[in-house]
């Protein structure tokens, strides 16, 4: 029967498009990530481990206005640098 054939294949398809998906974002997704750079107050440019795609920077838990900052590869340059001591962190896909 040729609706029961259909279905079957939808539901294959839409489980293998929900495990693909599922992976892409458990292994692309970076979450509350430490950036590297001098947390002393002057530096103003801070890096991920990868590009960033889709990022939200926090500066004490607080998320940042993306005015605040660009972004360029895996860098992040805040247009003040942080307080001392204050480390971004962030969430964002990585490619």
């Amino acid at each position: 029967t040729a609706s029961v054939d259909t279905n079957t294949t939808q539901l294959a398809t839409t489980a293998f498009v929900q495990a693909e998906l599922l992976n892409f974002v458990n292994t692309k997704y970076k979450s509350m990530e430490a950036t590297t750079g001098a947390a002393d107050g002057t530096n103003r440019t801070f890096t991920a481990s990868a590009a960033l795609h889709g990022e939200t920077v926090y500066l004490n838990g607080l998320a940042q206005i993306k005015t605040t900052y660009s972004v360029s590869g895996a860098s992040i340059i805040f247009t003040t640098a942080p307080a001392s001591g204050v480390r971004p962190y962030i969430s964002y896909f990585g490619f």
